[in-house]
């Protein structure tokens, strides 16, 4: 059995939107870590002193 792209199959534009958003969502999932890092975790520590 052959296996088809979505490009083969005509879903080019999808696959670029997919594509795009999971990388987005990937930035957004680093920034949310960093600012937990930085600010929400330093903030708990600091109250359950």
């Amino acid at each position: 059995m052959q296996r088809l792209s979505p490009e083969q199959l005509g879903y080019g534009k999808a696959l670029k939107l997919l594509k795009e958003t999971l990388d987005e969502e990937k930035q957004t999932d680093l920034k949310l870590t960093d600012l937990a890092v930085s600010n929400v975790n330093k903030s708990a520590e600091r109250k359950s002193k």
